[in-house]
């Protein structure tokens, strides 16, 4: 996991006990959204958007130029994407289930 998104991981499983993992999708400009998943790979919580655009002096993120003119969040720019674990004892997962939960959350074009 990349250190700009652990916080964000620590708060969606924080705040959600049925979390077993924390999926995002990064675009090509940096930007991304994660969202906790369950065990069935149902989204749990909120989404989170996160810009990649660095913070302002006030400290609030810019909005990026590029999902400013896409008005919306444009996945075919999908640069990345995935599934951060969580190593809880209660929550963990074997490597099939994760593959099913991965396929729930992505579809059968997922590709590592």
């Amino acid at each position: 996991m990349t250190d700009k998104y652990s916080e964000l991981f620590e708060i969606i499983i924080a705040a959600r006990t049925d979390a077993v993992g924390v999926a995002f999708r990064e675009l090509d400009c940096g930007c991304a959204r994660l969202c906790g998943v369950s065990r069935q790979g149902d989204p749990v919580g909120d989404v989170y958007n996160f810009s990649g655009q660095p913070s302002t002096r006030n400290l609030e993120p810019l909005v990026c130029l590029k999902c400013y003119r896409d008005k919306r969040f444009a996945v075919e720019r999908t640069a990345r994407q995935g599934i951060f674990w969580t190593d809880a004892p209660d929550r963990q997962t074997g490597a099939d289930e994760r593959h099913t939960i991965v396929l729930a959350v992505f579809g059968d074009d997922y590709n590592e």
